[in-house]
């Protein structure tokens, strides 16, 4: 008997113990299926449009991932929709509050203009990480990331980035934002830059964002950024690096967007080899024709000194300056 009752234990454990994970197994798909129904619902009662097809659940018993087909969302008093043929949602089965979206098909943004923008990537994966209402960390990785614009020739092309966002610890209403890309190749070269080229080698970026609660408010007039940015929301840049063409520079400063929603505010840069860099920006054409022959001779100076110098670059009422020489205008980023 005593032989016996050895054997029944622990398959009777192991047996109680997969019931107790099947159940779980099913509880977490089923909360999961009903925040996702309950996020759907208040942003239909915000006048949001969004639908997708039968959620079907795949994963069972190890791993958790909710597929959904067919998906189209459109905010509420927006001028654009999104739409794509497959997302996925992966749950941490060990810590259900962490979440992970993955993009497995193209992504398509129609704007109210007819233009529409489509994203694609080997892979794109949105980690959200929250504990009830609150959110502790969010993070964006995509690998051979392509965006092309129906009305503009060329495709803004990135190797590699990773985006991590959490609220800052010392002040709520704050966010810390860590940027990273390499191998990026612009859709166009940029207007005055054009001798800089189309490819940028990296670009690392230590931001917090001012007010960054309010970048998830509803949109005021079809505008996202207009709560933000009607509040005194701006970017301030505690790290920047970039290496783009003859530029090889580090910086800090602070960014935002103005009424008419073109760049505002001022970066000090430091740049190494900085007589290359100033030399290829006087050689654009875009150029004023003072501007260019003040930079060739600010460039002669750098190339003779070899020094690391440092410009001050400002951006207000629609002008970009370099040590308050105004180098171009400056468009609605949107």
């Amino acid at each position: 008997m005593k032989k016996r009752l050895w054997l029944i234990v622990p398959w009777a454990l192991f047996l109680l113990i997969a019931a107790g994970w099947m159940a779980y197994w099913f509880v977490v798909a089923g909360a999961a299926e009903r925040k996702l129904a309950q996020w759907a619902s208040s942003e239909r009662g915000r006048g949001a449009q969004i639908s997708y097809g039968p959620v079907q659940r795949h994963g069972f018993p190890v791993l958790m991932r909710i597929e959904l087909d067919n998906v189209r969302y459109r905010p509420a008093r927006a001028g654009w929709d999104l739409e794509t043929p497959r997302l996925d949602l992966n749950v941490d089965m060990l810590d259900p509050g962490h979440v992970i979206f993955q993009s497995l098909a193209p992504i398509t943004i129609h704007h109210a203009d007819g233009v529409t923008h489509t994203i694609s990537s080997e892979r794109m994966i949105v980690g959200l990480h929250s504990r009830g209402a609150i959110l502790v960390q969010d993070g964006i990785e995509v690998v051979n990331l392509s965006i092309a614009d129906s009305a503009k020739p060329g495709a803004l092309h990135v190797g590699h980035a990773t985006i991590n966002l959490r609220p800052d610890p010392a002040a709520p209403t704050q966010y810390q934002l860590a940027l990273t890309a390499t191998e990026v190749t612009l859709a166009r070269p940029v207007r005055t830059f054009e001798n800089f080229g189309q490819n940028i080698a990296s670009l690392d970026a230590a931001i917090v964002i001012q007010q960054g609660a309010l970048l998830f408010a509803p949109a005021q007039n079809g505008d996202l950024l207009e709560p933000w940015r009607s509040a005194g929301g701006a970017a301030r840049f505690d790290a920047l690096q970039l290496k783009w063409g003859p530029l090889d520079a580090q910086g800090q400063g602070d960014a935002g967007i103005d009424p008419q929603h073109r760049l505002t505010g001022h970066i000090k840069l430091r740049i190494n080899h900085p007589g290359d860099a100033v030399s290829a920006l006087a050689q654009s054409d875009k150029l004023p024709h003072d501007a260019k022959q003040a930079l060739q001779v600010i460039a002669l100076g750098l190339a003779l000194s070899g020094r690391h110098v440092s410009f001050d670059v400002d951006a207000a009422d629609g002008q970009l300056k370099i040590e308050n020489t105004t180098v171009r205008t400056l468009d609605p980023m949107y």
